[in-house]
């Protein structure tokens, strides 16, 4: 099984493939965390289980995406960001 870095980098790879704007990016991210949320209307806890882990995978791989398209090193921005969330309390 892989880590989670080499899955990240793994979609970072193929993002490549299919290669979108930064604008197109903002807007796909967006609709699909729009479409994320209106998965609480499913009365089927199961099916809403599956459906929002299709969904949650599908908006990562779009910031995995964006990671690429910018050069962030994401672990280095997620560390930076759980410090400062800790931080506060």
């Amino acid at each position: 099984m892989k880590h989670f870095e080499e899955l990240w980098e793994d979609a970072e790879k193929a993002s490549e493939k299919y290669p979108i704007s930064r604008e197109e990016l903002f807007i796909k991210i967006k609709s699909e965390i729009e479409e994320y949320a209106k998965l609480d209307n499913i009365i089927s806890k199961d099916i809403q289980n599956i459906l929002k882990t299709k969904k949650l995978g599908e908006i990562l791989f779009k910031i995995a995406e964006l990671s690429r398209v910018d050069n962030i090193n994401t672990f280095a921005a997620l560390q930076l960001e759980v410090q400062y969330v800790m931080k506060k309390d």
